[in-house]
């Protein structure tokens, strides 16, 4: 809550019917509190106080530094964010003409159908999967105009795609 300054975390049973592993909940601190909360910090600490803020086109940067610490965390080899990705090029018009929540979802599902691994309820994890992608990228809409996504995990996606490009380097 940045108004009132604090962090909320769930209670131990949410945490629990999420199923959220120490290392996922560790990888959700190195992204929300050692990263968004402490530049805050800090930019509030500034003389310059707009820091605290962000500055104009700050996300994109600043999400790509987050979820690659967050990466670091949990063990991750290469970027994040490829099925969100296809989601919203999919909402927006990928194959010719933009698409709905329910279009959407349908081919998604069929994405993950095919990109998951093997195991139990493959078709239920990837109707969860699908639904978690659509859910997230239709907020904020009514869901039935095809194309209307939010598209703030762009910035996720071709942030961290960035700082792994740069991370590569050197």
């Amino acid at each position: 809550s940045q108004e009132n300054k604090e962090v909320n975390i769930p209670s131990t049973e949410v945490l629990l019917e999420r199923k959220m592993s120490k290392q996922k909940l560790m990888g959700l601190v190195e992204h929300e509190i050692k990263t968004h909360a402490l530049r805050r910090f800090n930019g509030e600490r500034s003389r310059l106080k707009l820091l605290g803020l962000g500055l104009d086109r700050y996300i994109k940067g600043e999400e790509g530094i987050a979820t690659y610490a967050e990466q670091q965390v949990k063990g991750a080899d290469d970027f994040a964010g490829i099925p969100k990705y296809l989601a919203i090029a999919i909402a927006k018009g990928l194959g010719g003409q933009p698409r709905d929540f329910r279009e959407t979802h349908a081919i998604m599902q069929n994405y993950y159908l095919a990109a998951l691994k093997d195991g139990e309820d493959l078709t239920a994890r990837a109707e969860k999967s699908a639904w978690n992608d659509c859910v997230r990228i239709f907020r904020g809409s009514t869901c039935k105009t095809p194309g209307a996504v939010y598209g703030k995990d762009l910035a996720y996606f071709s942030g961290n795609k960035d700082v792994w490009h740069l991370v590569s380097k050197d």
